[in-house]
């Protein structure tokens, strides 16, 4: 439960932000964006008269505030990782600044943020998941926004795909997804998850996203995506799991590229069981972030399998070891 605010105390912008991403099914980058520009007006528009630390007093503010985010429900850790981000960024405000230089420099933090944590980072992973489609092939895709705008961004570079899209509940709202990249060339058939099996071919090209990664390393996947993705596995067709990297891991977390060994299916998925372990066993998988394109089974140089050397090969902390 959302910590207890008085509902007079939250700026209207903010709650009906955060009250319509509660209601959304699956979060994405626009819900994203509502949520840290609702905040970003709040910093703009509010003044502390006479204060003397700004810093101090804008941080008491945002407090509450920023826990009742975090604590709504259906947040994504990008949002988590920027109201951690902009608590850090606002504790360095010390001393006697003055108040107009330092709403400029939080409001200017919050737009930094959004450009290259989650606008570039996001591009980066679109650019790279549509340079791997070639014209002409079939792809089988499952997941969020991201997925659909992977192939807009193939179809508007030219190349034609004969595309079967996993559609769990409602099928206008999946098919409206595609309507660009329908335009742009593209052919779209809407299929549900049972029915995939039918559609893989010796061409076929499995796309699908993460919807989360949380701090506990758990992936949080739409209803079908287990599913779907051990199916590619015993047809030998090639995975690619787009990943923001805004969402595996805390900003300061030392290894990103280490959460990636970690991926478990969450109870939304439709079948119980490891989500890492349907990737790790179909040796035509491969995880896109921002840095780059990797693929399973990781190697030493890219990935540290155990990197607390512990037996069970988790990134929980070994005690017998005492390691940290």
């Amino acid at each position: 439960m959302p910590p207890k605010i008085p509902l007079e105390s939250i700026p209207p912008a903010l709650y009906l932000a955060v009250e319509k991403n509660k209601r959304r099914r699956h979060t994405g980058i626009h819900s994203q964006l509502e949520i840290i520009g609702a905040v970003k007006k709040t910093v703009a528009t509010h003044r502390f008269p006479g204060t003397k630390c700004y810093g101090r007093d804008l941080g008491k503010f945002l407090r509450p505030l920023l826990a009742y985010i975090e604590k709504s429900g259906n947040i994504l850790p990008a949002v988590e990782n920027f109201l951690s981000s902009l608590q850090t960024e606002i504790r360095q405000l010390t001393g006697p600044i003055p108040e107009a230089e330092g709403r400029a420099a939080v409001v200017n933090f919050i737009d930094f943020y959004v450009r290259s944590k989650v606008v570039l980072s996001r591009q980066k992973v679109i650019a790279l998941a549509a340079g791997t489609i070639e014209d002409g092939d079939t792809l089988l895709v499952i997941g969020t926004d991201l997925v659909s705008d992977v192939l807009e961004k193939a179809s508007a570079d030219g190349k034609k795909t004969k595309t079967f899209a996993v559609c769990s509940l409602d099928d206008e709202k999946e098919a409206r997804r595609f309507e660009n990249a329908v335009c742009l060339g593209a052919t779209v058939s809407l299929i549900r998850p049972e029915a995939a099996a039918h559609f893989f071919t010796k061409d076929t090209k499995v796309f699908t996203d993460c919807i989360a990664v949380y701090q506990n390393l758990v992936a949080k996947t739409i209803s079908g995506t287990l599913a779907v993705t051990s199916l590619a596995g015993l047809y030998c067709r090639p995975v690619y799991l787009l990943a923001e990297t805004c969402k595996l891991c805390r900003l300061d977390a030392a290894f990103t590229f280490e959460a990636l060994n970690t991926f478990t299916a969450s109870p939304q998925s439709s079948l119980p069981g490891d989500f890492y372990d349907a990737l790790s066993g179909n040796d035509v998988s491969h995880i896109i972030t921002e840095f780059g394109v990797f693929s399973f089974p990781y190697t030493p140089q890219i990935i540290k399998a155990n990197p607390f050397g512990n037996k069970n090969n988790s990134l929980q902390p070994d005690k017998q070891n005492g390691r940290p």
